[in-house]
């Protein structure tokens, strides 16, 4: 399978594939939270809308485990040619987000776009997640490292 596809070794969307999503990257390499996405989104949506900013690497859409059923989250993983492009380039792409006259669009459906670049997993319970990002902590993690989705939320 090609890579981008959100599948590789693990099956799409699968917490394996989720896991690999937190291992660092190389430099070059920046990863993207993308909310709100409508539940019929596939990876391959993903890939097709996020491949004009640059190399997608991969994408995974967040399922229901018993339904598959989209759960209105993924993630992108990107490359660019040195760590200086791929800074430049996810500002430009989190610049895009906060436009209200642009945004981003997938399946005719305005979505979020956060860095997933700067989430730091706590070393135990009590240690609160480390956030080094310049437009400030990420709203959709709460105050115990949990991705918050609703009235959910999610161990990392």
């Amino acid at each position: 399978m090609m890579p981008g596809m959100g599948m590789g070794m693990f099956e799409a969307g699968s917490s394996a594939h989720a896991q690999a999503f937190h291992r660092k990257g190389p430099e070059n390499e920046i990863k993207l939270f993308v909310g709100g996405l409508a539940f019929k989104t596939q990876e391959h949506d993903m890939k097709t809308y996020f491949q004009q900013f640059g190399i997608v690497v991969d994408t995974i859409v967040m399922r229901e485990r018993a339904t598959k059923r989209g759960r209105g989250f993924g993630f992108v993983k990107m490359q660019f040619k040195d760590r200086q492009d791929a800074e430049v380039n996810k500002i430009k792409l989190l610049k895009i987000n906060q436009d209200s006259q642009q945004g981003h669009y997938i399946n005719e459906k305005r979505v979020d776009v956060k860095s997933a670049d700067d989430y730091v997993k706590p070393a135990n319970p009590e240690q609160k997640a480390q956030f080094n990002n310049p437009a400030g902590p990420n709203p959709m993690i709460n105050d115990q490292g949990m991705l918050q989705t609703g009235d959910k939320a999610f161990d990392q």
